[in-house]
């Protein structure tokens, strides 16, 4: 649901940038969270090697940033 409204409000997102918020997904359904960290270690830097920066804007990658520390927020104990 995170993600499904930044999809809504970038509605052309490119094939890479759809995997790598597939490779997000999927990092936080097996782990429950993610480290900011890790957007730019592997497995995100088999798209890119800046990572995160490679993939996305300065815009969408603070966009993405505020989602994934609102998710962290909600999954902490």
């Amino acid at each position: 649901a995170f993600f499904m409204k930044f999809s809504q409000t970038h509605p052309r997102l490119t094939p890479t940038q759809i995997r790598f918020l597939d490779l997000l997904k999927n990092h936080i359904a097996r782990y429950g969270l993610i480290e900011v960290e890790k957007l730019w270690e592997a497995p995100f830097t088999s798209l890119s090697s800046d990572g995160l920066s490679g993939v996305f804007q300065e815009q969408e990658q603070d966009e993405i940033l505020a989602i994934i520390k609102q998710i962290n927020l909600e999954v902490a104990p």
